[in-house]
């Protein structure tokens, strides 16, 4: 159970905004209709409710996927000149190494 409780805290918080939701557009919507002079009615707040929270979500995943999509072309791009410059470092080494070889067989030589 420990194993989970980030994971069941999150799940808990997220229901419970979304009956704080629920209530509050309830009684958004209870005014609204009384000032159209028409009668409230459960179901078609249910629908109108859910319209607006999968509005909401798809807008979130939307927009969380752009910035995974950035983050991760930033992450590739930072990666590939991490790799270069890791690479022109090598080759002077090897540079270095190759010249001190040299040196040091032409000494004993």
């Amino acid at each position: 159970m420990k194993k989970y409780s980030a994971a069941l805290f999150m799940l808990g918080l997220g229901i419970l905004c979304l009956a704080i939701h629920f209530w509050l557009g309830w009684q958004a919507y209870i005014s609204e209709q009384q000032d159209h002079q028409a009668s409230a009615t459960l179901s078609s707040y249910v629908v109108e409710w859910g319209r607006d929270v999968f509005e909401n979500l798809q807008s979130e995943f939307l927009q969380l996927f752009f910035q995974f999509m950035l983050l991760a072309g930033a992450f590739e791009f930072l990666r590939i000149q991490a790799y270069e410059k890791d690479e022109e470092e090598v080759k002077e080494q090897l540079e270095r190494i190759e010249s001190l070889l040299i040196q040091h067989g032409e000494r004993t030589a």
